[in-house]
């Protein structure tokens, strides 16, 4: 009997070694496996990047490469799968303030996808030192990169330096001007016609259209539903009857009335 459980032991004793080095084995293969793979090169990368409805990018695909070469340090074409970490370039590219989502994986035959959705600018900020910014539709501030300055409304004028936390501050004008753009950028008849959003001396609101000598008294903000209806009222129906140019101001600020002046 002795002999037999012996037997059965060193029997026993054989299977799990048998099956320790089947183990080692396939973790070996997967292990390998990984190496190799990590160790292919990109195949291709595809940069896809969220148009802007009747606008120039904010970025394009070579600012894209760009960024990530910075960041890696080599060619981006001759890298390994190993070099890139899909969540660290999404991370890179989301510090980037023209970007409002970047989606980066990998898909077949080693290539590398990158998705990119674009902040919305809605107007453009003249600074007195140069340093332009746009503001989008969350009121987010976009530097203007280069040259390559997007046609937008341009607001000028006395305006409050931007703060992170503008839109929090109801005595802070560019919280004015973010208003009056948003409802200007989300209307029809109204984003072609407005070139420009003037603060003046008073930290008030002067539109300025694309069309005729025009300077439009808005005011506040205050009411600001009102009187832009008001104002489309008028290039519906006032210029018909009275001309584009019959008026140097057109005065918004007035209840229940628009007052011209001549």
């Amino acid at each position: 009997m002795a002999g037999k459980k012996s037997k059965k032991r060193i029997f026993i004793g054989l299977k799990h070694v048998v099956m320790f080095v089947a183990l080692m084995l396939v973790a070996s293969t997967i292990f390998l496996g990984i190496q190799q793979k990590e160790s292919r090169l990109v195949s291709d990368i595809n940069i896809e990047i969220q148009s802007l409805e009747d606008s120039k990018p904010l970025i394009n695909a070579e600012d894209v490469y760009e960024i990530i070469q910075k960041y890696t340090g080599f060619d981006i074409d001759r890298a390994a799968l190993k070099n890139y970490a899909p969540d660290e370039i999404e991370a890179l590219l989301n510090k980037d303030k023209r970007i409002k989502v970047a989606n980066v994986y990998f898909g077949k035959d080693n290539q590398m996808y990158i998705e990119i959705e674009q902040r919305d600018p809605m107007v453009r900020v003249d600074v007195t030192d140069g340093s332009d910014f746009y503001l989008d539709s969350e009121g987010a501030a976009i530097p203007v990169y280069g040259s390559n300055i997007l046609r937008l409304p341009v607001v000028t004028g006395n305006l409050d330096a931007y703060i992170e936390d503008y839109l929090e501050q109801p005595q802070h004008n560019l919280n004015e001007v973010y208003q009056v753009a948003l409802k200007i950028s989300n209307d029809e008849i109204l984003r072609p016609l407005i070139e420009q959003i003037h603060i003046d001396e008073k930290s008030e609101i002067v539109l300025v259209p694309k069309l005729g000598r025009n300077r439009i008294l808005v005011g506040t903000s205050l009411g600001l539903d009102i009187k832009l209806d008001k104002l489309k009222l008028y290039y519906k129906e006032g210029v018909k009857r009275l001309g584009l140019d019959r008026f140097e101001e057109i005065n918004l600020r007035y209840d229940g009335q628009i007052v011209g002046i001549e």
